[in-house]
C-alpha cells in the first residue's frame, strides 16, 4: 500500500469530519444547526471513498480498449447508415467489452477486499470481507476461519468472473 493511498483516505476523513467541508456547507446552507459525522463512520462514506479512490484505476482498461478502436471503424459504421447509438451498441461496445470486463473485475476485487478504507472511514461499523479476514488472522488469531473466509472470497471472485464471462458470451460481445 502506498503512502499516497493513505494520504487520500485521511484527506477524505478531513472533508467528512465534524469540521470538514461537507459539514461547513451544510451549516452554511442551513441544512443543519450543528456538525454531524453522517458520512464519516457510515457505509455511505465507505462507498464514496472506495469509488473516489478506485475510479482512476478502473478507467485505465476502458480507456485502453477505446484507444485501440480505430476511427476508421467508427467512420465505416456511420457510412453504412448506423446512427450514433447503433454504432455504440453494435461496434464500439463489443470492441471495448474486454476492457469493460477487466475494469469491472479489477474494481470489484479492489473494493471488496479493501481493508484500510472500512477501518478508517467506516469505523466499527465499516466491515467488509477484507476486514473480517484481517481480524481473523490478526486480532482473533483464528487462522482456520481466516483461511476458510479467504477461500470463500476467492470462490466468490471466481463465480463473479464466470458470471461476467457468461453474460458477455450470451450477449455475443466477447469471444
Amino acid at each position: 500500500m502506498s503512502a499516497s493511498y493513505l494520504v487520500r483516505i485521511y484527506a477524505w476523513r478531513t472533508v467528512m469530519g465534524g469540521d470538514g467541508l461537507i459539514n461547513a456547507v451544510a451549516l452554511w446552507l442551513g441544512l443543519t444547526r450543528e456538525s454531524h459525522y453522517y458520512l464519516l463512520y457510515s457505509q455511505s462514506g465507505v462507498v464514496l471513498v472506495l469509488v473516489s479512490l478506485n475510479v482512476p484505476l478502473v478507467t485505465l482498461p476502458i480507456y485502453s480498449a477505446l484507444r485501440n478502436i480505430g476511427p476508421e471503424i467508427i467512420e465505416a459504421a456511420r457510412d453504412l447508415g448506423a446512427s450514433a447509438a447503433t454504432t455504440f451498441r453494435r461496434v464500439t461496445f463489443p470492441l471495448s467489452a474486454p476492457g469493460v470486463r477487466s475494469s469491472f473485475l479489477f474494481g470489484f476485487i479492489l473494493c471488496s477486499s479493501d481493508y484500510v478504507v472500512p477501518r478508517l472511514i467506516g469505523g466499527p461499523s465499516g466491515v467488509l470481507i477484507g476486514v473480517n479476514i484481517g481480524d481473523q488472522f490478526g486480532v482473533v488469531n483464528n487462522w482456520p476461519l481466516g483461511s476458510a473466509l479467504t477461500f470463500v472470497m476467492i470462490a466468490v471472485f471466481l463465480a463473479v468472473f464466470g458470471l461476467v464471462e457468461l453474460l458477455l458470451r450470451q450477449l455475443r460481445l466477447y469471444r
